[in-house]
């Protein structure tokens, strides 16, 4: 999600971000991807802790901003947004049962080479 009023538009080849003309209630980027790991399970029986380390790497499927707007209204505007097809990284999880905690890294910034805006996300949640 954006912490403004923002949308992103692509111009030669160039995506950066703009204010939106209006206000509007949420504003987000969803990126889609298929991704598929490899990992390290290690595991100990008598406290039934594990954790894992590995790599994972995928395709984007596709790509929307969302604008939801105070009356009700939304808007989708799909697009690739000048967002990289393939992407790889890291990921490692650690936890108890089934209970764990993962971390993701992309190794790839998000955007094309030729963007201003980039970086590269990290994912981190809990897995039940």
């Amino acid at each position: 999600m954006y912490q403004d009023d923002i949308e992103l538009i692509k111009d030669n080849g160039v995506t950066d971000f703009y204010l939106l003309d209006f206000e509007v209630e949420k504003a987000k980027l969803v990126v889609n991807n298929f991704n598929i790991p490899i990992m390290l399970q290690f595991g100990f029986k008598e406290s039934g802790f594990r954790f894992g380390v590995g790599a994972y790497g995928g395709v984007r499927i596709n790509s929307y901003q969302t604008f939801r707007e105070f009356d009700g209204g939304k808007e989708r505007i799909k697009g690739d947004y000048n967002l990289r097809q393939f992407n790889y990284g890291l990921l490692a999880e650690a936890g108890k049962g089934d209970f764990r905690f993962f971390v993701k890294y992309d190794a790839l910034p998000l955007f094309e080479d030729n963007n201003p805006i980039n970086a590269n996300a990290v994912s981190f949640g809990i897995r039940l």
